[in-house]
């Protein structure tokens, strides 16, 4: 029932795998990840990056290190933009991508 869920439910995608792959030096290095939901455009771009949470009153410090896990989900679609979406609490934190 949150607004800025509502707006996206009809194109959310769940438990969605999500890879990436670059080089440092000689070296590849590999990451995946399984986001707990994702919203694609129109034309199948992805927009935004869903991060469900149960806690109840999560520390700051935790909540900076959901907010890391969420970049790098969104560096891995290319999404614009993520939410980190407390279950108990019903609030949402706005996540943007790194430039």
């Amino acid at each position: 029932s949150l607004p800025e869920i509502a707006r996206l439910r009809q194109r959310l995608v769940p438990e969605f795998p999500v890879y990436r792959s670059s080089m440092t030096d000689d070296c590849e290095e590999a990451a995946f990840g399984i986001v707990d939901a994702i919203a694609f455009d129109a034309d199948g771009t992805p927009e935004v990056v869903i991060d469900w949470k149960s806690d109840v009153d999560p520390a700051p410090e935790t909540v900076e290190h959901y907010r890391a896990q969420l970049r790098a989900y969104l560096e891995m679609t290319d999404a614009t933009r993520g939410l980190i979406v407390s279950l108990t609490s019903g609030s949402v934190v706005h996540v943007e991508r790194t430039a």
